[in-house]
């Protein structure tokens, strides 16, 4: 009888950004997060800070727009029009966000459940590499994750990378919970996210 494997992919959660203010009073003080006057400052539980808002006037730049579904109780934000849940946004420079798990599921060598997730980040928004990992959970599990990243240099450039991982066991039994510090090959595999990376 043929065993049954199943790989689980955990994908992104934090995302950085960068900001550069003219102006020292738009900074936060006293350990607050400001918001622009006359714009909501919050979304259910989650802080909305400038630059971030609620609408275009709202934001420094239209990239950092954040819709909030009010249908939700409580009420979510989601980066832009996206699917992307923002979870909190710290000023020190990252945006926390819930985005889909990847699924590839087998029974006796037939597929029974296969999901696949992207994530795609308007320009000045980039995966933290530092806070990030790349994990496949599972047995026979080869895993991969591609995008593109930025490259400074004479010239800022693009360039695509791809990456992944794999895991072998003899039992599903053998696989781990995923988590980043008891993965270590058996049955759950990880891999680094290349810094700069934009829409792995």
């Amino acid at each position: 009888m043929a065993p049954n494997y199943v790989m689980i992919v955990a994908l992104i959660t934090f995302i950085c950004f960068s900001l550069c203010f003219g102006d020292d009073a738009m900074l936060p003080t006293n350990n607050n997060l400001i918001t622009k006057s006359n714009c909501n400052e919050s979304c259910g539980n989650v802080n909305i800070p400038f630059p971030f808002g609620m609408s275009r006037d709202c934001t420094l730049r239209d990239q950092f727009l954040v819709t909030c579904d009010y249908s939700l109780n409580p009420p979510q934000p989601f980066l832009e029009n996206s699917s992307i849940e923002i979870t909190s946004i710290s000023l020190a420079g990252q945006l926390n966000v819930l985005q889909f798990i990847s699924t590839d599921c087998y029974s006796a060598g037939i597929s029974t459940n296969k999901i696949m997730s992207f994530i795609a980040l308007p320009s000045l928004l980039t995966v933290n590499d530092t806070s990030n990992r790349f994990i496949a959970v599972g047995c026979d599990t080869y895993a991969i994750v591609q995008g593109y990243y930025t490259k400074f240099g004479a010239k800022i450039e693009y360039p695509s990378y791809i990456t992944g991982c794999m895991s072998m066991c003899n039992s599903i039994d053998d696989a781990v919970s995923g988590d980043k510090n008891s993965c270590s090959g058996v049955g759950c595999c990880q891999t680094s996210i290349p810094k700069g990376a934009m829409s792995p």
